[in-house]
């Protein structure tokens, strides 16, 4: 399980991994307009109109066209190229980080949503989407204090002994 899932850091139940995979692919409000809640993916404008709907998999997805430079777009920004529901995938991510292996993710997706997806596509979903959260915090830099938390493990790896020193900021917790 994911410890910032655990401590319930994710500030509305959801944990860290989440939070960052839903700021990358494009879910925070300041990105979008009032009228259709769609930029263009092209030029950022907000003068786009829907054109017409397309049908994959997970149902309908709406397209949108740009009127300042063409551009069609499906207005699934971070998920492109993506044939699943942006919150199917966001659900998938918040299973695993609760603990739920990728078969019973696959498996409650067939059962909860008559959604087919592999436990193999559960695990490309996790694990790509983890490295851009992964890439996101990293570029946040880490604000610690002047205090920090030390503790150090030895392990017992095929006979050798090795030590693994764990340190955590005492007032920020990174």
């Amino acid at each position: 399980m994911c410890p910032f899932w655990l401590e319930g850091r994710g500030g509305n139940g959801e944990c860290i991994h989440i939070v960052a995979a839903r700021i990358r692919c494009g879910f925070q409000e300041s990105a979008k307009t009032p009228e259709t809640g769609v930029v263009c993916e092209r030029c950022r404008s907000a003068d786009v109109v829907r054109d017409g709907v397309r049908k994959n998999k997970s149902g309908p997805v709406t397209r949108y066209v740009c009127r300042a430079c063409g551009a069609n777009f499906s207005g699934k920004e971070g998920y492109h190229k993506r044939r699943s529901n942006p919150e199917m995938i966001a659900k998938a991510l918040d299973l695993y980080f609760r603990g739920v292996s990728f078969r019973q993710v696959a498996d409650h997706f067939a059962q909860a949503y008559g959604l087919k997806v592999s436990p193999m596509t559960v695990y490309r979903w996790v694990t790509e989407y983890s490295r851009l959260a992964g890439e996101w915090l990293n570029a946040q830099g880490a604000k610690v204090g002047d205090k920090w938390n030390v503790d150090e493990t030895m392990v017992s790896i095929d006979g050798d002994k090795h030590w693994v020193w764990n340190v955590m900021d005492a007032e920020t917790r990174f």
